[in-house]
Parts: C-alpha cells; sequence; structure tokens
C-alpha cells in the first residue's frame, strides 16, 4: 500500500534480473551499456529502473544506488531529445523519465513512514534530495509532452502539486541543494507552473527549449499566495486538478494545497527587457510571455515596431509542400497504393521458389517484395524539385511590428490574386529555422504595397491527406491537410485542419500520414473557419484510435 497518492509500483522483488542486487554490480553494468545508441541504451535503463523500483530496499539505500544510476539516465535522456526521430524517440524518453520519477517518489513515501525510525539530519536530506529529484523528473515530463506532443501522465499535475505541498509542510521549499537553477524544490515546482501558463501549445519547440531554463531562474520573482487572496492573478487549484489557470471566483472552499500567485514583479521585469531591445528572447516572444502572464487587458498584445525580413508560405497547399520538407502531396498517400496482401498470392510470397530466377535477366532484378528499386536520373528529379520549389514559392516580405499574437508585415508592390483574408500561411524568421503556421486576419493597401494582419497559429502541424468516407458513389479524393496531436496535460484536444469542401462536421473522413499509415475518424466538431480552411475536432471510430496516429496516449 501506498500511503500518499503518488504513482509507483509495489515492492515484490528481493533481487535484480539484469545483474547481481549489489551497487558495485549495478555500477559494473552500466559501464556496459551501449551509450553511442542511445535508443538501446535506454531500452536497457527502463528495464533496470522498472525491477529497481520493485526492491526492497531502505530509502537511505534507494538514494545511493540513484545517485549511480540517475546520471547516465539523464546523459541517455539529453541524447535521445536531441535524435533525428524526436516523436518516437519521444515517448521512449517519457517511459525513462517516468520511471526515474517513480523511483525518488518512492523515497520519498519511504522516508516518510519511517521518519520516526531516522536521524533528522539523514530524513532531512534525504527528503529534500527526493523531493527536488522528484519535481524536477516531473516538470521535464510536462516540458517534453509540450515540445513533442507526446503523452505526459494524467496525474503529472496533481503529483507535482502535492511534492510542492510535502516540501513546504517539511519546510524544505527554500532549501538550495545545488547551484545551477532550479536550485530549491519551489523554483523546480514554479518552473512547470510558468509552464503552464504561458500557453506552452503557442510555441515552437525551440521556443520552449529556450525559455525552460529562464523559467527556473524567474521563479524567485513569483509571490506565493493564499488561494482566495484578491491580489492573485493566477491560481493552482483542486476543482481544475492543479493545473494551473488564470485567477476565477472559487466554487469552494480553498484546501491547504490550493495556492494563488502573483506575477506582477516577473512582468515588469519583462517589460524592461522589451523597452531596452535586443534581447536574446526577441520583441515578439517577450511580448507573448506579457500577454500571458500580465493582467489581463482589453488588449493583451501591444504592437512593438519591428523590421527585417521575413519568409512566407501563401496558401494551404504551399504550406503542406514546406511543412512536409518540401515533398510533393502525393508522397503521404501514393505508398497505400502499392500494399498488395502477399497472404494468399503465391507469386510473390518470399518463402516460395521463383519459377524464373533462371531467366537472363534475373540478375539484374534488385526487388525488395512487391516493388522494385528504380534509379532516378538525378537530373529528372533535381527539374522536379524546381518545378516544384516555382509552384509553391517562398516570398520575401517586411516586418512592419510584432504583438504576441503576430506580426503586421509588409508585401512590397503587387500581390499576388491568392492573396486574402482567412488564408493559411508559414512564416520562418531565418533560413534553416522552424515554420510556424499562422492565418492571414486583415489585408490593407499601403503606398509601398500591401499590409497584412497575420495571427500565429499554435500547435505541430503535422501534414497529412484527408478526404471524406462515401458510402454510396466513386470514391473521393484525398486532399491536403494537417493533423494537430492532443495536448492532454493543457487541455488541448487532437485536431485536423482541412480545405473548406468538403468537410462538415460529423463527417466520417480517411487519413493517411507518414508514418502511421492510413486511418479513419469522426471530425466531431468545428472548431474554427477562418475563410480558406476549417479545423475540427477528431473523435475515435470503430476500432480505429486516435492513438494510431500518434495524437493522444
Amino acid at each position: 500500500m501506498n500511503p500518499l497518492p503518488l504513482h509507483f509500483p509495489e515492492l515484490t522483488r528481493d533481487q535484480l534480473n539484469c545483474c547481481e542486487t549489489r551497487l558495485e554490480a549495478v555500477e559494473q553494468w552500466l559501464q556496459h551499456l551501449p551509450l553511442a545508441h542511445p535508443p538501446a541504451s535506454a531500452e536497457k535503463l527502463n528495464t533496470l529502473l522498472q525491477e529497481f523500483n520493485q526492491l526492497r530496499l531502505l530509502p537511505p539505500r534507494r538514494l545511493e544506488w540513484l545517485d549511480k544510476i540517475a546520471p547516465v539516465a539523464v546523459h541517455t535522456l539529453g541524447e535521445l531529445d536531441q535524435g533525428p526521430h524526436l516523436h518516437q524517440e519521444g515517448e521512449l524518453s517519457q517511459q525513462l523519465q517516468e520511471q526515474l520519477a517513480q523511483s525518488y517518489k518512492r523515497c520519498i513515501n519511504d522516508l516518510l513512514a519511517l521518519r520516526d525510525q531516522l536521524p533528522t539530519p539523514i530524513l532531512a536530506r534525504s527528503l529534500l534530495a527526493s523531493l527536488h529529484a522528484a519535481l524536477l523528473h516531473g516538470g521535464a515530463l510536462i516540458l517534453r509532452a509540450c515540445k513533442l506532443s507526446v503523452a505526459a501522465p494524467e496525474y503529472s499535475w496533481p503529483e507535482l502539486n502535492l511534492l510542492y505541498h510535502i516540501a513546504s509542510q517539511s519546510r524544505l521549499q527554500h532549501k538550495k541543494i545545488q547551484q545551477q537553477q532550479p536550485n530549491t524544490c519551489e523554483a523546480a515546482y514554479l518552473q512547470v507552473v510558468l509552464l503552464g501558463l504561458i500557453q506552452a501549445e503557442t510555441l515552437r519547440p525551440d521556443e520552449l527549449q529556450q525559455l525552460w531554463p529562464l523559467l527556473a531562474s524567474w521563479a524567485a520573482l513569483v509571490q506565493i499566495l493564499p488561494a482566495d487572496a484578491p491580489e492573485r492573478l493566477f491560481q493552482v487549484v483542486t476543482n481544475n486538478g492543479w493545473q494551473p489557470q488564470r485567477s476565477q471566483p472559487l466554487e469552494q472552499q480553498p484546501t491547504e494545497r490550493d495556492l494563488g500567485l502573483n506575477t506582477l514583479a516577473l512582468t515588469s521585469q519583462l517589460s524592461e527587457h522589451l523597452q531596452q531591445g535586443n534581447d536574446p528572447l526577441g520583441n515578439r516572444l517577450i511580448q507573448h510571455l506579457l500577454a500571458c502572464l500580465g493582467e489581463p487587458q482589453e488588449r493583451s498584445s501591444p504592437r512593438v515596431a519591428s523590421s527585417g525580413d521575413i519568409q512566407l508560405a501563401l496558401g494551404l497547399r504551399s504550406v503542406h509542400y514546406h511543412l512536409n520538407n518540401r515533398q510533393p502531396f502525393e508522397t503521404l498517400i501514393a505508398g497505400q497504393n502499392f500494399k498488395v496482401n502477399t497472404q494468399n498470392n503465391p507469386f510473390i510470397k518470399e518463402d516460395q521458389p521463383d519459377p524464373w530466377a533462371s531467366a537472363p535477366d534475373a540478375v539484374e532484378n534488385k526487388s525488395i517484395g512487391t516493388l522494385a528499386i528504380i534509379e532516378l536520373d538525378t537530373e529528372v528529379s533535381t527539374s522536379v524539385e524546381n518545378a516544384l520549389d516555382r509552384r509553391y514559392p517562398i516570398h520575401q516580405l517586411q516586418l512592419v511590428n510584432t504583438s504576441a499574437t503576430g506580426y503586421c508585415l509588409l508585401w512590397p508592390g503587387q500581390a499576388p490574386p491568392q492573396l486574402r483574408t482567412g488564408e493559411l500561411i508559414a512564416l520562418q524568421e531565418r533560413t534553416g529555422t522552424p515554420w510556424q503556421p499562422g492565418m492571414i486576419r486583415w489585408i490593407r493597401d499601403v503606398k509601398e504595397g500591401q499590409q497584412l494582419g497575420i495571427e500565429r497559429l499554435g500547435g505541430r502541424l503535422q501534414p497529412c491527406a484527408i478526404k471524406p468516407v462515401i458510402k454510396i458513389g466513386p470514391p473521393a479524393d484525398y486532399l491536403p491537410g494537417f493533423l494537430l496531436p492532443e495536448l492532454k496535460v493543457l487541455g488541448v484536444p487532437a485536431s485536423v485542419i482541412t480545405p473548406l469542401l468538403p468537410f462538415k462536421e460529423g463527417q466520417k473522413v480517411e487519413v493517411s500520414s507518414k508514418p502511421q499509415g492510413v486511418q479513419r475518424a469522426r471530425l466531431a466538431e468545428l472548431l474554427s473557419s477562418p475563410g480558406e480552411f476549417q479545423q475540427f475536432s477528431l473523435e475515435n471510430i470503430g476500432h480505429d484510435d486516435l492513438r494510431s496516429f500518434g495524437l493522444i496516449s
């Protein structure tokens, strides 16, 4: 039984399977990990920690073992987070990080259960180390969920709040444990609380990575108050599952775990940085933070004059092309035409002898099952790419001003006819940086050309092909679209962006994407229809599951 409402496994083991149950043996095992191959190391560490978390050990001894295991696991997590297949490796990272968090939560639970039997100095030192580490790993789970749209445990916010409450009750929340930020339990908790307040779903992964260490250093500027304090701007309360939110009237008497927050000191400092200019964060990101963390205003996104060039892709198909790594839309649907059922086909079953093996040209056949390898002429391939680049050009525009929610841009000279309000666009601040999706809110003529009001769109847009499921008549053609993964930890549902026609609420659709393949879903609710595209929430139908899209946990 777990005395505390924390998630970790029961103690059922007296020894490990992967090595001898001695610290020296574990150290030797760690030295032989394939660190040059992070996914393999992560799998092995995951297995070790699963067994370790069920091992019967006294908490000081468990912490001693963790002092050896955790640095190797954290190093492996850092390597995975920089890997080429971020979503796939992100899920593996989440599993390993959750195992680490469970290790420290088990220490906290057992330390408190034995608090009357342990010397006070050992109890305080061990509890502080365990609480700080559990808060760090719990926060890292939410950060990775926001960056990569992978799942974080549903109990993340309640457990983080409970861990901070234990630290406060033990008067350990302000005790420094290290030089590097976050250096206290309170800083570690407020770092992830601030992440929950800045609309992380609207920020790019590189922006979140840039902000994460700063949020820890800004924790000292956040004032923690009673949940019903009139000067609170935000609250962390029971009826919202302890997820941070802007202050609202309380529906019930606050509990001892409920908190109020005031961020005026932080926003005052951010405003000074904005006025000084040349901050590494940039004007737009600082404005975004001010809008999220400041007092609510009628216009929460003041404009700041800006200059410089910015690149723009115009229209749903063009945005699709560039977000799909300059691959034509057809690449998302061509693969399904070559799927062949080999189960009952004797001519292409791999374990059958080939009756044509002795043919004169058989030596040259480089068949890989259902489709032979075709060597493409490089010049032809390049000409196709050039044609697609001409069809979906990148336009150079000029910055006029920025705000937390978007940009004002100048399109110099004559604009193309497809430039219209409600159109989907993508922006790139510098060549090589990620594309940021957006939408044209307004257009006005000026002497130099046209000015555009651009609203930034949140979420990670995953290019897909989508078509309605038609029961009677010929099948519909696929059209370009975008999947937006669910961010359950921030309350953001899974959704899809489609062209205006022929999609509507309640319709069953077939979605083809990489690497998930073809799945079916229902367009549940129309979330927005700004003019030239629509956004619907998605729901499961039949045996298909949004998990197969990589959209939900």
